[in-house]
């Protein structure tokens, strides 16, 4: 994407239903992001297949409750990922913001979102970085604050380019890992 894409004054739109799949969508994006969550995520594999071996090798030895133990330890680290995003879409239909139109503008001034229940203005300066990835942007607003913006999402077909201009002369940027 070119960063020198000028912006024409007219802010670049993203219109979404905020939905829990949305919520997950962001989620993996920005733990991404994290090398300490990247990792962890490395490691699942082989932790699983090392607890799997030693279930079986206490099964062999007779020790039927450590085996039990280390395949129920097995079973839970293979399955997080599903439980999370379980529990997180679970949690997120109970708020009032879940499944409503949401209408993100980012322009010279700053991010402007607004939906049938909230409107706001942030400024650029309370942003801290932006990250860009092959199918959307993800902006951040401290450690915990985060917008993801996919591409799918934009008003017009010029609107990613612009939208990575725009960032690009606002805010440190960096690609996605």
């Amino acid at each position: 994407m070119n960063a020198a894409v000028e912006t024409t004054g007219e802010p670049v739109v993203s219109r979404f239903v905020f939905t829990p799949q949305h919520l997950v969508d962001t989620l993996a994006r920005f733990r991404s992001q994290n090398v300490l969550h990247r990792r962890m995520r490395r490691l699942r594999t082989p932790m699983v297949i090392l607890f799997l071996v030693v279930a079986a090798s206490e099964l062999y030895q007779a020790n039927y409750i450590s085996a039990c133990m280390f395949l129920v330890a097995a079973v839970v680290l293979a399955s997080i990922r599903s439980l999370d995003e379980r529990l997180t879409k679970y949690r997120f239909r109970k708020t009032p913001i879940c499944d409503t139109e949401q209408s993100v503008e980012l322009s010279d001034e700053g991010l402007r979102a607004i939906s049938e229940i909230e409107e706001a203005l942030v400024k650029w300066s309370a942003f801290t970085r932006a990250v860009f990835f092959r199918d959307g942007v993800l902006l951040y607003r401290g450690p915990q604050i985060i917008h993801w913006i996919p591409d799918t999402t934009l008003k017009r077909s010029d609107d990613a380019d612009r939208i990575r201009g725009l960032l690009a002369s606002k805010l440190p940027t960096s690609k996605a890992v």
